[in-house]
């Protein structure tokens, strides 16, 4: 698969959430061996910067928990469920 494809759906995923929901995380996973690849490192760096300039913020899992743990203090329920 083409990286610039790639690195464009990782950024809809974003999108699709930013434009769909009010909050949300959204996390990517890497194994070391793959991404640290030169060709793929400049594909996750395109990625970072087209996030911050959407407005993207980046925080660790443990705020990521916080803040989900602060608005949602019932936690959420899946539709229907």
């Amino acid at each position: 698969m083409n990286a610039e494809l790639v690195g464009q759906n990782w950024f809809a995923d974003f999108r699709y959430m930013a434009e769909h929901y009010d909050w949300g995380v959204i996390t990517y996973t890497m194994h070391p061996h793959v991404i640290g690849r030169g060709h793929r490192m400049l594909m996750l760096e395109g990625l970072i910067e087209n996030l911050a300039s959407a407005g993207a913020r980046f925080v660790t899992m443990e705020d990521a928990v916080a803040e989900y743990q602060a608005k949602f203090p019932e936690g959420l329920r899946a539709p229907g469920g």
